[in-house]
């Protein structure tokens, strides 16, 4: 990470002095790993350069979306327009700014906005005539739907993840299509569809269990007991805690959060089966996790 950084300054600086245009500041401005407060930074510095007019199009325009999405200021929207215009007509960086600005609309609450900039995307994409634009489709779809079912538009939600997972599974992405079938899970369990929903989480299972997470493994085992829960089956529910908990054990860093969730669940299940003893060791023991988190 530090090297990662010390060669973006270098590169910033660099490139500033000499008046030339890197397509390498494009990399490091979309790369997942660079943080936010990295980007934010150098972005602003290379808006303001006497150089950034040199820069091409698509840096110019990843800099603007930096701005647009992290800075809280009176030009946000004027930045977001610039990193639109920027972009046009210049593949995969259209698509990328969409994107990153559907997703930033949808975590600001803005469902409309982020369903209009997805389906923008979409638009853009095309027909996939490759395994790379078939990876971006896929994604594309299960924001889509990940979108729908925050706005509660659960058929829609379905449909979009439907479409990924037929990608997904296409291309053996294992680890996506579990994620989206726990989305459909959720889905049905949000909509009263039970046995639908159990039916999802259990397809997620078997493919959490071929890529070894361990951690979202619990997590969709958790799941599945919660639907038995509100089945008020919870003597259905309880095998499913159990190896939830134990799965989560044997992470190398065990998620306290998620740990403490199983066992106040398990301690849930006990008491309404009136196991009161055990309910309450489960509820002490998440309660003394709960704890040690806060402190």
């Amino acid at each position: 990470m530090r090297l990662q950084l010390l060669l973006f300054i270098l590169l910033v600086l660099f490139s500033n002095a000499c008046h030339e245009p890197d397509l390498n500041i494009y990399e490091l401005l979309t790369d997942q790993v660079t943080p936010d407060s990295i980007k934010l930074h150098y972005a602003s510095e290379i808006v303001q350069s006497p150089a950034f007019s040199d820069q091409p199009r698509t840096v110019q325009a990843v800099c603007y979306l930096v701005l647009a999405t992290r800075v809280d200021h009176d030009s946000i929207d004027l930045c977001r327009e610039k990193a639109i215009a920027l972009s046009n007509e210049s593949y995969p960086a259209n698509i990328y700014v969409w994107t990153q600005l559907a997703k930033f609309d949808r975590n600001n609450k803005n469902f409309e906005e982020a369903t209009e900039g997805f389906e923008t995307a979409l638009i853009l994409l095309g027909q996939p005539d490759d395994a790379f634009k078939d990876s971006i489709q896929a994604s594309i779809l299960n924001s889509l739907g990940i979108t729908y079912l925050l706005n509660d538009r659960y058929e829609s939600a379905k449909e979009s993840l439907k479409q990924a997972n037929y990608i997904n599974l296409k291309r053996k992405s294992w680890q996506q299509a579990a994620a989206v079938y726990n989305n459909l899970g959720l889905i049905g369990e949000r909509t009263a569809r039970y046995g639908e929903s159990i039916h999802y989480y259990e397809q997620a299972i078997l493919l959490r269990k071929q890529d070894s997470n361990l951690l979202e493994t619990a997590k969709v085992l958790k799941n599945i007991a919660i639907v038995y829960n509100k089945l008020g089956q919870y003597d259905q529910s309880l095998p499913y805690l159990s190896e939830a908990l134990s799965t989560i054990l044997r992470t190398p860093a065990p998620d306290l959060k998620e740990q403490a969730s199983i066992l106040n669940s398990l301690g849930v299940a006990h008491y309404k089966l009136k196991h009161y003893e055990q309910a309450l060791d489960y509820y002490q023991q998440s309660l003394a996790l709960r704890t040690d988190i806060d402190h």
